[in-house]
């Protein structure tokens, strides 16, 4: 089988990594770990691990980075074939460090691919004072970048958006501090890294759609989406090549080695191109 293509989003707060990556894991049918998510669904399986998480979070203390790791390893060899996405983890050298070496043992270093997203700290806080978010499902606005159709309210739901407590005046500075002191290692540690700038050349502020296009053709570019499935590599054996798809413009039509049975996906990738082509969060079709 192929290697796994683990993709880290790294970027101060209000830079738009949890605004981006879910379009990303969309369109690349990759599943989106995150640290907050894992540990919910930790706490909700009532194990042994979870109930010490439940107590880190009753007794606000930052749990050990042996289980952190042992979340994102066991969801990304029981969930992800092709590789995931990350946008809040590794948030510490140890853990990249840590990382690295299950990356390294599993044979899927090679396959790491990580961007930056660099802004200035004044430009962040601006995002950060119009960031709201819908409590029930994690979906992410801003006010000026990403707004959502009506004002304060959910496109899909529309219940009210709230904005959270972390993102208060008072507590933009200690976490951009942190966030510093944390990244320029793991950067160095992790070597190259692609720079995706918030900003145009002009000064103007991309749009999220602009950002993820960016991420999104340099993906495609790369091992991430040209890389062949089992199933690909021996489709004469199977007895049919993988059909073509007329609307996939920008990446091949796929075979998925589910384990039990084969799906055959056209990935179709619908933001602004030079294909031309609409911006939409999916981007996966099944081919019949």
């Amino acid at each position: 089988m192929p290697g796994k293509q683990t993709t880290i989003l790294v970027g101060p707060p209000g830079s738009g990594k949890s605004t981006i990556a879910p379009y990303l894991s969309s369109m690349f049918d990759r599943p989106l770990l995150t640290l907050d998510g894992l540990i919910a669904q930790e706490i909700s399986r009532g194990t042994e691990s979870g109930k010490y998480l439940a107590l880190c979070q009753k007794e606000g203390r930052t749990p050990d980075d042996i289980t952190l790791l042992s979340l994102f390893k066991a969801e990304m060899e029981a969930s992800c074939p092709l590789g995931c996405f990350m946008c809040d983890f590794p948030r510490t050298l140890s853990q990249a460090q840590a990382l690295d070496r299950y990356l390294i043992k599993t044979g899927n270093r090679e396959y790491l691919k990580l961007y930056e997203l660099s802004a200035s700290d004044s430009f962040c806080e601006g995002r950060v004072r119009s960031r709201y978010i819908h409590p029930g499902s994690g979906r992410i606005y801003n006010s000026v970048s990403f707004p959502p159709k009506e004002e304060g309210k959910d496109d899909e739901t529309g219940e009210d958006l709230i904005q959270l407590e972390k993102d208060h005046r008072l507590r933009f500075p200690k976490e951009v501090f942190i966030y510093h002191l944390s990244c320029e290692p793991q950067l160095k540690h992790f070597g190259a890294s692609a720079r995706i700038d918030c900003l145009k050349a002009g000064g103007e502020e991309k749009t999220v759609e602009d950002m993820v296009t960016e991420i999104a053709h340099n993906l495609l570019s790369s091992t991430f989406a040209r890389r062949l499935t089992f199933a690909e590599r021996n489709a004469a054996a199977i007895g049919a090549a993988p059909p073509e798809a007329t609307n996939a413009k920008d990446a091949e039509t796929r075979v998925y080695d589910r384990g039990d049975h084969l799906e055959r996906k056209a990935p179709v990738l619908e933001v602004k191109t030079k294909h031309g082509g609409d911006f939409a969060p999916t981007a996966y079709h099944t081919v019949n």
